[in-house]
């Protein structure tokens, strides 16, 4: 069958008139038509289809397709980039019901269309998400957000849901702004810019250590944000170098821009939450203990600073050695009772 194409095709192209070139698509046409040919093209023996290819190459078949199709876009320029967009924003509008009607099929997060507040008016440096959840979590649990003249500063234990719920926030931001939707049951507010800084890791490649990545994240965050009213999602600053440095850049940093933008930042120093109880509302994650889990996270966000933690209870149930974990929180206490600092539950 593709013998008989390309024989199809070749037949085709002895049709056409190219000047310079009549005698040999005489000589073409008399070889195609002959005995010999038609009975390996039904035999299936030879591909006829390279003839094809050399004969476009003859007649620069492809190129002159290529130059009249670029005359036609040149020519449509205007008509075309408008019949794209109109099949985007089909598209597009066509994925967003999608997504609305999967939303009410059982165990799926809720969608909400948003509401964004006029970006002129005064009275609307506020932003409030009630319900969020990470779009990626069928079953996730909602919480709440309220931003404006204070920032959220948020503690909790490891693996209590910090670093998901800033992205959970972040990523339903850039969804409402451009989908018009969110993963909550309310999205109300002014019209942001999104910046991040989070995830930050070294490179062999680039001779960059942990600090020096973290550094130019956040150093680019603080230039772009000089101008506009931006939500910035911070998450634990600064861990490539000493504690007593971090608390006090921490701090400043915060300070500075916690005035001028919606701020989340996430940490694990409690000092830090103690120098900005005014500029920021303490809020946290925490865990509590079951009969089946000793450390049952609910990733439900609490009002205050962390009252506990649980680093060395992890190291625990990882299967540290007994005498190393002891030593730990001998350590631990010594070193709070030096410092003056109330001693802090562990789960």
């Amino acid at each position: 069958m593709r013998c008989q194409c390309g024989v199809s095709a070749a037949r085709r192209l002895v049709g056409l008139k190219v000047v310079g070139w009549e005698d040999e698509w005489v000589q073409l046409a008399q070889i195609l038509r002959g005995p010999g040919i038609k009975r390996l093209s039904r035999s299936g023996l030879f591909e006829f289809a390279d003839i094809t290819g050399y004969l476009s190459i003859l007649t620069l078949r492809d190129e002159r397709a290529y130059a009249e199709g670029l005359r036609g876009v040149r020519e449509s320029r205007d008509d075309l980039r408008l019949l794209f967009e109109i099949v985007g924003n089909l598209d597009v509008a066509g994925c967003v019901a999608t997504l609305r009607h999967e939303s009410r099929a059982p165990q799926k997060a809720q969608i909400c269309l948003v509401q964004l507040a006029d970006c002129d008016a005064s009275s609307t440096r506020s932003l409030r998400i009630d319900g969020v959840v990470h779009p990626s979590l069928d079953s996730g649990v909602a919480n709440d957000v309220e931003l404006g003249s204070q920032g959220l500063l948020i503690t909790g234990l490891n693996m209590s849901g910090k670093s998901t719920f800033l992205r959970a926030v972040g990523v339903n931001a850039l969804m409402a702004q451009s989908l018009g939707l969110a993963w909550a049951q309310r999205y109300g507010g002014a019209p942001v810019r999104v910046m991040a800084a989070m995830g930050a890791s070294d490179s062999l490649e680039d001779g960059t250590s942990f600090y020096m990545a973290e550094v130019g994240a956040l150093s680019a965050v603080l230039e772009q944000s000089k101008t506009g009213l931006n939500l910035l999602i911070l998450d634990e600053l600064l861990r490539g170098t000493n504690s007593a440095e971090r608390v006090a850049a921490v701090v400043a940093i915060l300070r500075s821009l916690g005035p001028k933008h919606f701020v989340l930042a996430a940490t694990h120093d409690i000092e830090v939450t103690r120098l900005l109880c005014g500029p920021y509302r303490n809020v946290h994650f925490s865990a509590h203990a079951t009969d089946l889990d000793p450390l049952h996270f609910d990733f439900k966000l609490r009002h205050g600073p962390c009252p506990s933690r649980n680093a060395l209870k992890i190291l625990q149930s990882a299967g540290f050695p007994t005498e190393i974990l002891e030593d730990a929180q001998e350590i631990l206490l010594s070193a709070e009772k030096q410092v003056g600092v109330a001693p802090v539950k562990s789960n």
